[in-house]
């Protein structure tokens, strides 16, 4: 384990933008947003013993998070060697074997060896959602765990005299809202519509189970089995 002032001196020269709080040995903290709660939900059904990857990791909170819960193999994928040269290091700092990767999740290999892939606040990112689910369907072996925002989310751009409807269609139709903010927020899918894509369209799961996420209004989590 590194010592107090070596973690201090981490934390004063690195640039963290306080995405994801993470509790550091001699009780310091990579300072941002206490991830547990949502943890506590992505992880209801339980990792032990389990081969997980996260997707777009960021520090790696879901990763410990995991690693405490006793999952055997834990990977963390993200595009920026900034975020990941950090996540390392906090990595190290517990002595923690948890493999942290730079890179596109599209390049990993298909073959379904991650018993429990997590995509956390991702799919409203990606250019085109059929093409990255059915590419996380290929890296999944049982359980694919996706947080998403649904039109309910205020990040829509909604306007404010039509939100009253479009909360109370989201609730009930497969309905589909596309940002129009490029490189930021793209697509808000209804918990219906999530559910149409991966189960009666693509075939990708069998079922899947929403929860509200406990960090925003308007977020859901969908735990999506094999």
């Amino acid at each position: 384990m590194k010592s107090r002032a070596e973690i201090e001196r981490f934390l004063s020269e690195s640039e963290i933008d306080r995405y994801q709080r993470i509790e550091l040995p001699h009780g310091l903290v990579l300072p941002g947003r206490d991830r547990r709660p949502t943890a506590e939900i992505v992880f209801r059904s339980g990792v032990r013993g389990c081969s997980l990857l996260d997707v777009g990791c960021k520090y790696g909170a879901f990763c410990h998070e995991a690693m405490l819960r006793g999952a055997t193999q834990v990977t963390g994928v993200d595009l920026d060697p900034a975020t990941v040269a950090i996540a390392r290091r906090v990595a190290e700092f517990w002595d923690r074997k948890i493999e942290l990767q730079c890179g596109d999740f599209f390049d990993l290999p298909e073959d379904g060896r991650f018993d429990t892939v997590l995509f956390l606040n991702m799919l409203h990112h990606v250019v085109d959602p059929v093409v990255a689910l059915r590419k996380l369907a290929t890296l999944t072996r049982e359980l694919l765990v996706v947080a998403f925002p649904t039109p309910r989310d205020h990040q829509t751009k909604v306007p404010r005299w039509a939100r009253g409807a479009v909360a109370l269609l989201a609730r009930r139709l497969p309905l589909a809202y596309v940002g129009g903010t490029r490189g930021r927020r793209i697509w808000y899918l209804s918990e219906a519509a999530f559910h149409n894509l991966v189960v009666t369209q693509l075939q990708l799961f069998r079922r899947v189970e929403f929860t509200s996420s406990p960090q925003r209004s308007g977020r859901s989590i969908a735990h999506c089995w094999k």
